[in-house]
């Protein structure tokens, strides 16, 4: 799905982007028909091609917000803060760590709820007490995924209601990057 998306759009304008090799590839969750997909790509290497000039090959990393979409899922009603730090732990294995709360209550001064990561327990404190999500709480996803040395990074977040199915996202905005001058 993620090589389809990259092909269509086009991302090296008239240059045809082509597939030399995939170095690793995980599927960690199953893509199902009406799921949507977000995808972040960062440019690893650029290098010219010895053979053929005037081109070259460039080494990307792809990653899906797996964090956020998966901390979105967990959400309904009945579901625990172990659900949040079971969506959470995506984190740490693609090895990152994040410098605040993962989710917290509604309101300025991260009402409780406040759950960060398994990971993160050492600089943030304990995990604090078991928490049970009930319908109609409003909470805070944001997970603030960053490098250990904290030197990038990228913040996402979103209120949610709690359902009785799921998390109804209270923001109109499209969930997209935007850059400012």
């Amino acid at each position: 799905m993620a090589m389809r998306l990259a092909v269509q759009i086009r991302p090296f304008g008239p240059h045809p982007l082509i597939g030399l090799g995939v170095d690793n590839l995980r599927w960690m969750l199953p893509v199902r028909p009406g799921d949507e997909l977000h995808l972040e790509s960062e440019v690893l290497e650029v290098r010219a091609s010895k053979s053929r000039p005037g081109q070259g090959v460039i080494k990307v990393k792809t990653t899906t917000l797996e964090a956020y979409e998966r901390c979105v899922k967990a959400l309904r009603a009945g579901a625990t803060s172990e659900d949040v730090l079971d969506a959470g732990d995506v984190i740490a294995e693609r090895g990152f760590t994040i410098n605040d709360g993962f989710l917290h209550g509604f309101g300025i001064g991260l009402l409780p709820p406040s759950i960060g990561t398994r990971e993160s327990t050492g600089r943030r404190g304990e995990l604090g007490p078991k928490f049970t999500f009930e319908e109609n709480m409003c909470v805070v996803v944001q997970p603030n995924v960053v490098t250990h040395d904290e030197r990038a990074g990228l913040q996402l977040g979103n209120l949610f209601r709690i359902t009785r199915d799921g998390a109804e996202c209270l923001h109109r905005l499209p969930l997209q990057y935007y850059v400012t001058r």
